[in-house]
């Protein structure tokens, strides 16, 4: 017996997993199968967990096997804090994920960077379930176009999480959801996106005004790339950088949601 499986009676989240996958083989081969984690962050330390995360999740998304990983966070901010979803198509390709040693060593080193791990199994059932493709627009009855006009982008004040100075505006989509979505952002001059990392790739069009990039914890607006209207790029995962605007400007951001900033503490 591995060091791994004989954690098995203990509550780390790698134990977890294996007893889970042993208690539902027998009877579910073949089904969609997701894995359901929640945790909390340890006091202080959600800053730092969310750059533990940005540091392996390469290593969790490389796998075949993996399907799916989206992640939530509750939102009344109770216990526990955050879920995470790893879905697969079936209980045979889960158990050749978590049996993979890079995916395992993960899952060791999970509880150094969050309190109360719980894993809860889910299989699909057909009843009442409506199956749609990501990038699926659900037309309402008799229309052919979505159509947001110039003069009609709904523009409200940016979430109390992000910086202020700054609007966005829904155009598509949820940026909450597991789902395509398009958003706009609007900024006055001298704004700036403090060190902050993204789950996932961020795809930028500027759309007015002029934007600056610099990546790196310790960023400078001396080193940043200047990005004007009609310019696009699109930056990694979990790499960490820094937004300037220093002229009022205009940016669309179109992805795969949830949309989050994971912001670096200073």
């Amino acid at each position: 017996m591995s060091s791994f499986q004989a954690k098995i009676t203990s509550i780390v989240y790698g134990s977890l997993m294996v007893w889970a996958l042993s208690s539902i083989a027998v009877n579910n081969a073949g089904a969609q199968i997701k894995y359901v984690y929640s945790l909390d962050f340890p006091l202080g330390q959600k800053a730092a967990y969310f750059e533990w995360v940005a540091s392996v999740a390469d290593v969790l998304h490389a796998p075949p096997e993996i399907k799916r990983i989206i992640s939530y966070e509750n939102y009344f901010g109770a216990s526990p804090h955050r879920f995470i979803e790893f879905e697969f198509d079936d209980v045979e390709a889960a158990a050749r994920y978590f049996n993979r040693a890079e995916v395992n060593q993960v899952f060791e080193d999970i509880v150094n960077h969050s309190l109360t791990g719980r894993v809860t199994v889910l299989k699909l059932k057909g009843e009442f379930t409506k199956q749609s493709r990501v990038g699926e627009l659900d037309f309402p009855e008799g229309t052919t176009q979505h159509v947001v006009l110039v003069d009609d982008v709904p523009w409200m004040p940016c979430p109390p999480t992000l910086p202020t100075g700054c609007e966005m505006a829904v155009l598509e989509g949820n940026p909450q959801s597991a789902d395509l979505f398009t958003v706009r952002f609007r900024t006055g001059a001298e704004f700036v996106m403090p060190p902050h990392s993204h789950p996932k790739e961020e795809r930028v069009t500027v759309l007015q005004g002029k934007m600056y990039v610099a990546f790196g914890v310790d960023g400078t607006r001396e080193k940043a790339k200047q990005f004007g209207p009609g310019d696009y790029y699109v930056n990694a995962r979990g790499a960490v950088h820094t937004v300037w605007a220093d002229e009022a400007s205009v940016i669309q951001i179109t992805g795969i949601g949830p949309w989050e900033a994971h912001f670096v503490e200073q």
